[in-house]
């Protein structure tokens, strides 16, 4: 080609080499290939199940006008996908026309694939541990609970098989590496006693891992009636685990079981413990302890009540806590004489958290345990209502619902209300849910369906209570679901969605009540036979 009279210099000729311009395409959330040459005329970009959309940004010469799909790229440089279907492949052009106005046209194509990767088990896996009771998720670190294993091991890395402490609870580290998920540590607390129930609840954060035992004794003995239990904390160095802190709630409580440590949210140094049956002024109306990390020392701030406390509402049923926001739950509040539940929201203002508001869903049905589950995320808290006032597989109940409030200043509003696109009776709709940037993940634990894998057919009611995980995508057009999800292996009465962690690509849901036979990592075995042994699943 020859160059305009007057752009000779060889810095002018690299723009018209090869296909005209020099380009290079990145995707934020996906991966492209080839990975950066200036001479391809197509790019595919992998997008992985967790990213609902992604970003792209070419890089090219100064001055040069870019458009992709048709639309102008904005003033940052980048374009973002509409809402990527599962499985399907989309296909745009990226055309980049220089200042001397060569044009060169690339075809993009952008697949979202997904795919199960790992299916867990316990080692020393046995029926009714409930393994996957509880998960959480850190970067490429997944910890999981089996809150009625019965070790009597004590400390990190002890007998696992002991069977010594019937109904003692512990939890299990896993780490990615080199392309899969391998064991790291088994977690037990330095005092174990047989019906402490650890594993209740668990929070993972980096290096600290913070488990609920709800019927821990009172001072560690086993010998004094009450069980008002207690939370541990586990923190790693150079991929050593230890026990760093054994934290009770303050006061104590001798009369009855507080349940502390049944719901934990960590952020950070900041930690926010439940006692949902904790009496203040009103009897087992409930408790949310917070504490501060200094060093290695967990220090107890504050303890918070509800803004409307009512006996037996379960106060701190379900806790969320970013930054200075703090949502709390009561999904056994008789609001005003039914059993619906109810949430709040607290800031922290000159170092003491205060209430802020409550939040109102436009209808509600009896019964629904409004704030079974709930996340909260900046502006934005999710707050589900599966119907579920058992907490475990009911029969005969409404599908259950999840209501979406964004906040304007302090004022909150309800702005979406989700249902399950096949929704039957007791599906728990909302028994978890996980709210992130791109995605907000549903567990309907009593879905019917006996498909498996992704996007199987919703609407079978072959496998009662099995389980499933629904991702929903927000759109201008509203809330859509992105992805349904089943285990590979599903069978009645699993449970599937009980427990979900979002983390790093990585999509982990408990099981606990899944009855396969097999042990470890990826192990083959009888999808029964094991009752109730539970299992994890992870999903990228």
């Amino acid at each position: 080609m020859n160059l305009p009279r007057g752009y000779a210099h060889p810095a002018y000729a690299e723009v018209y080499r090869g296909f005209g311009i020099p380009h290079r395409l990145e995707a934020s959330g996906g991966t492209v290939e080839p990975p950066g040459s200036p001479e391809a005329n197509s790019y595919h970009v992998h997008v992985p199940l967790v990213v609902p959309r992604v970003t792209l940004t070419p890089r090219v010469p100064p001055n040069t006008r870019v458009t992709i799909d048709g639309v102008a790229l904005s003033a940052s440089g980048t374009w973002t996908s509409p809402l990527l279907p599962l499985g399907e492949e989309t296909e745009v052009q990226l055309v980049a026309t220089s200042a001397f106005g060569v044009s060169n046209e690339v075809s993009v194509t952008i697949e979202r694939t997904g795919m199960q990767e790992a299916y867990i088990k316990a080692q020393n896996g046995e029926a009714g541990d409930m393994f996957g009771f509880a998960v959480g998720l850190s970067g490429n670190t997944l910890v999981t609970t089996a809150w009625l294993e019965d070790s009597g091991a004590t400390g990190v890395d002890g007998d696992e098989k002991s069977n010594a402490a019937s109904d003692s609870g512990a939890a299990y580290v896993y780490v990615y590496e080199g392309g899969s998920w391998k064991r790291q540590a088994y977690l037990k607390p330095n005092d174990v006693n047989a019906g402490d129930r650890f594993g209740s609840a668990l929070a993972i954060e980096g290096d600290t891992i913070v488990v609920g035992a709800i019927h821990a004794s009172f001072f560690n003995s086993p010998s004094v009636a009450t069980r008002p239990g207690a939370a541990y904390v586990f923190t790693r160095k150079d991929g050593v685990w230890r026990q760093t802190a054994r934290l009770a709630a303050n006061p104590p409580t001798e009369a009855e079981a507080d349940l502390f440590g049944n719901v934990i949210a960590l952020d950070k140094n900041r930690l926010a413990i439940s006692a949902t049956w904790a009496s203040g002024d009103v009897q087992r109306s409930g408790a949310v302890y917070i504490f501060e990390r200094e060093g290695e020392a967990w220090i107890q701030r504050q303890v918070l009540y509800s803004s409307r406390p009512l006996a037996d509402s379960s106060f701190g049923g379900m806790l969320d806590l970013d930054g200075d926001r703090l949502l709390v739950t009561s999904p056994e509040a008789n609001v005003p004489a039914t059993l619906t539940g109810a949430a709040e929201i607290f800031v922290r203002r000159g170092g003491t958290w205060v209430f802020q508001s409550r939040l109102e869903p436009a209808t509600l049905g009896e019964g629904a345990t409004f704030g079974f589950n709930a996340a909260l995320q900046g502006q934005r808290a999710v707050v589900a209502a599966p119907y579920n006032p058992a907490g475990l597989l009911p029969e005969d109940k409404p599908p259950g619902e999840v209501y979406v409030f964004d906040a304007d200043g302090d004022t909150w509003k309800q702005t979406a209300r989700l249902r399950a696109p096949s929704a039957r009776n007791s599906d728990c709709f909302g028994m978890r849910v996980v709210l992130t940037d791109a995605f907000l993940a549903i567990g309907a634990s009593g879905d019917h369906s006996g498909a498996r894998g992704l996007s199987g057919d919703a609407s079978r009611t072959d496998a009662r209570l099995s389980g499933a995980v629904h991702l929903f995508a927000e759109t201008p057009k509203g809330w859509v679901e992105s992805a349904y999800i089943k285990a590979h292996n599903t069978d009645p009465d699993d449970a599937f969605g009980y427990a979900l962690a979002l983390d790093g690509g990585a999509l982990a849901i408990g099981a606990f009540l899944e009855s396969g036979t097999a042990r470890g990592i990826n192990a083959s075995g009888r999808s029964s036979g094991s009752d109730q042994s539970g299992a994890v699943y992870v999903f990228r």
